[in-house]
């Protein structure tokens, strides 16, 4: 695939992103028996999520290290490429787009222009990369690794995301609410983007996207 296809598509994923807002309510039940953050990394922000990350995404860089090198990725913070600056979301606020390639698999983030903290993050890669079950496995997990650090999550959670990234695969819908995150996919022949971005209890409230994990009356 194009490189600057994909960069062209990612882009314009991060902007429908930034609309999509979810609502959902854990039950008492739920959060016993699912994970919750051991630490809070979710802040009020004026964007169109109404929330956005507490780290930079220097921070986040860093603390991934030990889990993106055992997925064979090394990243330096320094190493991110600017893909789009001065873009701006449904409530004004001024935000900037990022990439970061390493082994066939393509991180991605947005950050607030003003306070430079992360809004979403994700990863990407060839969707006919994940014919293989052993790449979509590796995929999968850094996907979960992600979610795991950017919702404050302790690393046992991790199998936990993974299993909420399958079924949102293998689901009609694109994006899932857990907790007060949305978890985002974006699926064509050429891509398969996974994405994770906080949001506002009050955003949430005034929408109506699938809680994970998914469950029939």
């Amino acid at each position: 695939m194009n490189r600057n296809k994909f960069i062209v598509r990612f882009t314009a994923v991060l902007m429908i992103t930034a609309l999509l807002l979810c609502g959902c309510k854990n039950s008492a039940e739920q959060e016993k028996e699912n994970p919750v953050p051991v630490q809070n990394t979710v802040e009020k922000s004026s964007n169109s999520f109404g929330a956005r990350y507490t780290f930079s995404l220097g921070r986040i860089s860093r603390e991934m290290t030990d889990d993106l090198e055992a997925l064979k990725l090394s990243m330096n913070s320094a190493d991110w490429t600017t893909l789009s600056t001065g873009l701006v979301d449904d409530n004004g606020v001024q935000y900037s787009s990022y990439s970061y390639h390493d082994n066939g698999v393509t991180l991605t983030a947005a950050v607030e222009d003003g306070s430079g903290k992360v809004m979403n993050l994700g990863c990407g890669c060839q969707s006919k990369e994940l014919e293989s079950s052993a790449y979509r496995l590796s995929f999968l997990r850094l996907a979960a690794a992600i979610a795991v650090h950017a919702g404050g999550y302790d690393g046992d959670a991790a199998a936990y995301f993974t299993g909420l990234y399958i079924t949102l695969l293998n689901s009609e819908d694109d994006t899932f609410c857990y907790g007060n995150s949305l978890y985002i996919k974006s699926v064509d022949e050429d891509t398969t983007v996974l994405m994770t971005a906080p949001c506002s209890e009050k955003v949430i409230s005034e929408k109506n996207y699938k809680e994970y994990p998914i469950t029939t009356d």
